[in-house]
């Protein structure tokens, strides 16, 4: 058994779970991956950035339908 958990996870409504699904299904991709990816995109590739007040609000309104 691992000493220190590594991976987390978060709920997603279950119509955004099935579309996410059924594209990583045809892409051949795993979930996670895709999800990860959309994650760091968003967040700058993983470079600090500035964000705008546009990107503050849209990390409020993530925030409510995402828990970490």
């Amino acid at each position: 058994m691992a000493k220190k958990q590594t991976r987390r996870s978060i709920s997603i409504r279950g119509d955004i779970y099935a579309q996410v699904k059924k594209f990583c299904d045809a892409k051949g991709i795993s979930m996670s991956a895709f999800v990860e990816e959309r994650i760091i995109e968003y967040l700058g590739g993983g470079k600090k950035t500035k964000r705008s007040a546009k990107d503050k609000d849209v990390e409020v309104e993530i925030s409510q339908h995402f828990t970490f």
